[in-house]
């Protein structure tokens, strides 16, 4: 279970591309939690919980944390609270009589940053790291417009103000549209914030939410609630929804409120952070090795619906990749109509042996992604058959279309005229095989097309005419390479220049880019080594990448 949970620390933490959904980590960890509870003389130094945080990457200057930045304990259970609780007041010697106060807050699933300010100017941005030591991330963290880079009023001598940096979810949206398909709004916000260029940083629109502070000289706060209000008035963004609750019976309230609140916000929430307010009593209760006795954080398990399996369909992506879809039949998950579930590859469909006919239960991989958890096969009646995959001749043909499609639009060859339609009709009269071929349609082909007259051949072959001195930019994007959207192709045109540079280039040069990974180098350099046939057609045809100065 340790080997298994450094794993998944480190695919999430430093390579931000998680293996394991966030309840079926917490379920591994509160597994190795109970076993080193029960049997103390198994725990080990290097074991996951004893640590905070995770590894850090080898490309920044590390900063050290005067306070360490500790997690919180997970909880997910009325009667755990409750116990949580009854410790509070036997480490502060409270009886049933006294009341105990807290601060309830919606708990960000983001990155988490520590600000240092002196004398109100913004000094180092680091990120959390192991707890003790982070990455210092000042230059990114500068271009989110939440983050102060003066205080405003009087500013006290040294402030550090630790927070959440995360990417609105109309944002992840808007984005993901644009081709770079990530997977979590988190490991965006996380990948942006340890870009090299500031610029890709700027270009994500994080979001910085402030709700704690760490060493501080010159200035003091009684509470917790007057702590976010002190924040507030010297220029941070707090959450607006933080809530004080009087007694354990309104922390409960507010928990389940935000179990159906959490669905009409815009920033990723996952739980409810809950802190003694008093701060001279959070400094009486102190913290153990890895976290804090006075706050802890409730998660929300992911809602899970059963609905059936209409039929599977196969989508083709804007590169001709495939995606198995299952429809749905229509039902709702924490306020939102789910009516289909990407089963991501062939293989997912295979270990599911999800079948049209099956009924399946449902939940939000990370509070937004439709994801099939499981089979119920118990409820099988022998109507269902396995899926299979359509023949390979229609399969070429549609991906062949999305690609030709994908080739033509906006953000690519902007060929007006060349929509999805008609990509289908090129490919299925085998006038199209590949990109290179669009350029080389004659006007007694297309007029063999139907609806296909004289004015309207004249019009698209203009188009195509128009589109042969793309920008470098929007032709790497037509090019429809995987990890390759607009945003990339503009990193790439500018690093190396011209096409002929960037079809010469190793992975590893290309790896170098910042903001290109290593997926993403790796698919650039196959596609120019795999279609040097196509590229010699394009030059042919006079298709003249315009170089970038």
């Amino acid at each position: 279970m340790r080997q298994q949970i450094n794993e998944a620390d480190y695919r999430y933490y430093v390579l931000d591309d998680p293996q394991l959904s966030d309840a079926a980590y917490d379920r591994l960890k509160r597994r190795l939690i109970a076993l080193e509870t029960q049997f103390p003389q198994l725990i080990t130094p290097d074991s996951p919980t004893q640590r905070v945080g995770a590894p850090l990457h080898d490309d920044f200057s590390k900063v050290n944390h005067r306070i360490a930045m500790l997690s919180l304990r997970d909880i997910r259970q009325d009667k755990v609270l409750a116990e949580w609780e009854n410790d509070l007041r036997q480490r502060l010697h409270l009886s049933l009589d006294d009341s105990l106060e807290y601060v309830c807050e919606p708990k960000l699933d983001g990155l988490a940053i520590s600000l240092l300010y002196r004398k109100g100017h913004l000094v180092t941005a680091s990120t959390r790291g192991n707890g003790k030591v982070g990455e210092d991330v000042t230059a990114n963290i500068r271009t989110i417009r939440s983050v102060p880079l003066v205080l405003r009023g009087a500013a006290p001598e040294i402030l550090e103000v630790r927070g959440e940096v995360f990417m609105p979810l109309s944002e992840f949206r808007r984005q993901n549209e644009t081709g770079e398909n990530w997977a979590t709004p988190r490991n965006t916000a996380a990948g942006a914030v340890r870009q090299h260029d500031p610029q890709v940083t700027a270009s994500r629109h994080l979001q910085f939410i402030a709700y704690a502070v760490g060493e501080t000289r010159g200035i003091s706060f009684a509470s917790q609630w007057e702590l976010l209000q002190g924040l507030k008035q010297l220029g941070f963004r707090i959450n607006d929804h933080n809530q004080r609750a009087h007694g354990l019976e309104e922390v409960r309230q507010y928990i389940a409120h935000w179990k159906s609140a959490r669905e009409n916000v815009d920033f990723p929430t996952d739980g409810v952070v809950i802190k003694v307010n008093s701060l001279a009593w959070q400094h009486q209760l102190g913290a153990n090795s890895h976290e804090p006795r006075w706050a802890v954080a409730w998660k929300f398990e992911p809602a899970e619906k059963i609905t059936k399996v209409l039929f599977i369909t196969l989508q083709v992506g804007r590169t001709g990749a495939l995606t198995p879809v299952a429809e749905l039949q229509p039902m709702e998950i924490d306020g939102t109509q789910i009516r289909r579930a990407s089963l991501h590859n062939i293989d997912e469909v295979r270990r599911l042996d999800v079948r049209a006919g099956d009924f399946v239960v449902v939940h939000k991989a990370n509070e937004i992604i439709p994801e099939i958890v499981r089979v119920l096969k118990e409820r099988r009646d022998g109507s269902q058959q396995p899926w299979k995959m359509p023949e390979p001749d229609n399969l070429e043909k549609a991906m062949l279309a999305r690609q030709i499609e994908h080739a033509a639009s906006a953000p690519a060859l902007a060929i007006h005229g060349l929509g999805p339609k008609l990509a289908e009709q090129l490919v299925e009269s085998g006038l199209v095989h590949d990109i290179a071929d669009i350029f080389l349609l004659q006007e007694t082909q297309l007029e063999q097309l139907p609806r296909f007259g004289a004015k309207r051949t004249e019009a698209l072959l203009a188009a195509i005419g128009a589109a042969k001195k793309p920008a470098l930019a929007h032709f790497l994007v037509a090019l429809g390479i995987d990890g390759v959207g607009p945003r990339s192709a503009e990193l790439l045109a500018a690093q190396f220049h011209d096409l002929d540079t960037i079809a010469q280039a190793t992975p590893q040069t290309i790896e170098a880019v910042p903001g290109i990974g290593e997926h993403t180098a790796q698919q650039v350099s196959a596609w120019f080594a795999d279609h040097q046939k196509v590229l010699l057609k394009l030059k042919k045809a006079g298709v003249m990448p315009q170089a970038v100065p």
